[in-house]
């Protein structure tokens, strides 16, 4: 089993004509899950023939950035000397019905969950309350059936002095990470007939998008009507 994308972002609609020019780190990397919800426990669903179990924990993940665009402070960094790693997420809730499934994954062990962003191997920022809830089309009848979409956020703390964090907070105003995960096979366990599988490990790719807060751009508004403003009463004067 294998995913083709986990995608990592932040996204805003702020109800202006000015375009935000986004802040963007592309990932790709790999993904393991254990512990499934498989017998004798009863299927989340059945659809289509195919029984859908889910994964209990998402245990340890690894990227390397493939390009990088509109971080100052990563100006000039090599894409692939950027590197993170995250995990320990345990199954805290789900939902499953034929079409949609939903799963949320949080801290529910003794063992702290984790996000960690590495430059040319050293640490450079870190949060430990990831949160990620992954949404499953599970409709035979649709082509993204087994795929999945799904969102997260971890608030980062700057390490070593690093600027990223202090970049990101410029950014968006503030030094929350938005995930977002797009078009992979979904992390659970699809069988049939019944088997075991206790773990799996997927292949992700993911991205990184900072763009301005809202207040920022109401700034940047009210800059460009005050100079508009100005402008007018010059040439009519």
């Amino acid at each position: 089993m294998k995913t083709n994308t986990l995608i990592i972002a932040a996204a805003l609609s702020l109800g202006l004509a000015i375009p935000a020019a986004a802040a963007t780190i592309d990932f790709g990397g790999s993904l393991h899950a254990s512990d499934n919800t498989a017998p004798p426990v009863p299927p989340l669903i059945t659809v289509g023939g195919i029984d859908f179990y889910a994964w209990k924990s998402l245990d340890n993940g690894a990227m390397a950035a493939t390009s990088i665009a509109g971080f100052s402070s990563l100006s000039g960094l090599p894409p692939a000397n950027l590197t993170a790693q995250f995990g320990d997420l345990e199954l805290l809730s789900l939902n499953f019905g034929a079409g949609t499934g939903i799963e949320h994954y949080g801290e529910a062990d003794a063992s702290p969950r984790f996000f960690n962003l590495y430059r040319n191997g050293g640490l450079i920022a870190s949060g430990g309350d990831l949160d990620m809830t992954i949404v499953t089309d599970t409709d035979p009848h649709s082509i993204r059936y087994t795929l999945a979409t799904g969102t997260g956020t971890v608030t980062l703390a700057a390490q070593n002095g690093d600027p990223f964090v202090s970049n990101l907070i410029a950014l968006q105003g503030d030094s929350v990470l938005h995930l977002s995960i797009d078009s992979f096979v979904s992390p659970i366990v699809v069988m049939t007939p019944r088997s075991v599988l206790n773990n799996a490990d997927y292949t992700i790719g993911g991205v990184i998008t900072a763009v301005p807060e809202p207040s920022t751009w109401a700034v940047l508004a009210g800059g460009v009507l005050a100079g508009f403003a100005v402008w007018r009463r010059r040439v009519n004067g």
